[in-house]
């Protein structure tokens, strides 16, 4: 919507204006700089700028072609410069900047309520979090493991995962629907990987979760 305004502004409106105004008196400049070199490139050699242009574009396309799974955007940039550092940061601090989202289907309605489907999304949680290239991980297990940690006083022993979901279910039912659908036919895992870490091989971690 954005680029749409700003286009829109620059070919539309930007003209519709300046047309009814007085032009102004223009003197030439005095001394020839990089921009005036720049501007009578075009006007001189128009056929040369395009082809330039399109092998620039096919050099492009060329490049996207080279990208995989494995294509960090960290490596672009030196270890001392700004930018890999402040990654870093979010690698140490923040959980990783890189996010990964995992779904899980069924085709029986309420299947994630059941222990069943429970343990399959605790099980795909448990294996992104024992691989050492992941952060942060978020999924319905996590806010059961932390309704489990305040157990009511009248209650001598903890929640089950079932009686947690349930009391989320009660009274969080909103936060439950960032990680499944409201037939819990789907669930979802946001996963965040380190994108520092020398050793994060993806293929190696998508094969690993299958």
């Amino acid at each position: 919507v954005g680029m749409a305004l700003g286009l829109a502004a620059t070919f539309l409106f930007l003209p519709s204006a300046v047309r009814p105004l007085r032009a102004l008196a223009a003197t030439a400049p005095s001394r020839k700089g990089p921009l005036h070199l720049l501007a009578g490139i075009p006007l001189r050699l128009p056929k040369l700028v395009l082809l330039g242009s399109f092998a620039i574009l096919g050099v492009s396309i060329w490049g996207t072609t080279k990208l995989d799974v494995e294509t960090k955007f960290i490596d672009y940039f030196r270890e001392d410069s700004e930018v890999y550092q402040g990654l870093e940061y979010i690698d140490t601090r923040m959980g990783g900047p890189t996010p990964l989202e995992v779904m899980l289907r069924s085709d029986q309605p309420g299947y994630f309520k059941t222990p069943e489907g429970f343990a399959a999304i605790r099980a795909a949680q448990e294996y992104f979090q024992s691989v050492p290239e992941t952060g942060n991980v978020r999924s319905m297990a996590t806010l059961v493991d932390e309704i489990r940690k305040f157990p009511p006083r009248w209650k001598q022993k903890a929640w089950t995962d079932q009686e947690a979901l349930t009391r989320l279910q009660a009274f969080a039912r909103e936060m439950l629907l960032d990680f499944c659908t409201k037939d819990f036919q789907t669930c979802r895992i946001l996963v965040r990987m380190k994108e520092t870490a020398p050793t994060l091989n993806r293929k190696r971690v998508l094969d690993g979760l299958h």
